[in-house]
């Protein structure tokens, strides 16, 4: 009819409205960077990398030992010229375990060999290796020195006082092993479970004693370990290498297309 307004639908503005969500602005991208994941993966690729090539220092020096440092199949883990004023010398008691307990100690040891070459040659030395227990009561009221120490290059001698044997050492049955005679006298010895000690004196049970004492071992399974620790030194370096070049470069492309963009 004349002279009315046009009906319009309540809401609506002119025209048909829009379904469309307004745009939202594009989240601003990170600033390229060492984010703190990236720099603790570069610290832990270095502490990778260090851990790696001191393996790599260890299996070289084994591999070296095990190649180049025998003298007759042994290694050498304590040689020097002794001497004590009383009838014997003696080692610390030495432990060793096997068969499914510390079963490493006796495949590392090995065989044991022990030379001692008296410092008087007209002088006939004995060298005997027993159980400790055994070694200790025969040496009981004994004057005689123990050496400490012998394989970890800090030599102390601990004096006990006391009087000579009352049998020479040639005529005691404890020893598992023994040698004696003048000149240079070597026994070896398949180590073994048990606590044991190795007893120098002069083969007349006189004193003093002044000799020069070598022990050497086998180390069998040295060549082993410094192949395992060659594995190990390359792993870690390569796991260190990665977690250094991946985050540094990720860092690298981004700024390289930060500046590519920018650019145009």
């Amino acid at each position: 009819m004349s002279g009315t307004a046009p009906h319009q639908m309540p809401g609506y503005s002119e025209g048909w409205p829009s379904s469309a969500p307004p745009t939202q602005p594009p989240a601003p991208r990170a600033a390229p960077g060492y984010s703190p994941g990236r720099v603790a993966s570069i610290i832990g690729g270095v502490m990778l990398v260090l851990a790696g090539l001191v393996a790599l220092g260890g299996g070289g020096t084994l591999l070296w030992a095990d190649l180049g440092a025998r003298h007759g199949g042994y290694l050498t883990v304590a040689a020097a010229d002794y001497r004590t004023g009383g009838y014997a010398m003696t080692s610390d008691k030495v432990t060793l375990w096997g068969n499914g307990h510390l079963w490493y100690q006796t495949s590392l040891i090995g065989d044991v060999r022990v030379t001692v070459t008296a410092a008087d040659p007209a002088t006939a030395v004995f060298v005997g290796i027993a159980p400790a227990d055994a070694a200790q009561a025969y040496l009981a009221g004994t004057h005689h020195s123990t050496l400490t120490h012998l394989s970890g290059g800090r030599d102390t001698v601990v004096d006990h006082p006391g009087a000579a044997p009352a049998v020479a050492p040639d005529r005691s049955s404890i020893w598992t092993v023994s040698a004696t005679g003048t000149g240079t006298q070597t026994l070896t010895w398949p180590s073994r479970d048990g606590t044991w000690m190795v007893v120098v004196m002069n083969a007349d049970g006189s004193a003093p004693v002044s000799a020069h004492i070598d022990v050497g071992i086998t180390a069998p399974s040295l060549g082993w370990i410094s192949v395992t620790l060659f594995v190990v030194a390359a792993i870690f370096t390569a796991a260190g290498i990665l977690l250094i070049a991946i985050p540094m470069g990720r860092v690298t492309r981004e700024h390289t297309m930060s500046a590519l963009k920018h650019g145009r």
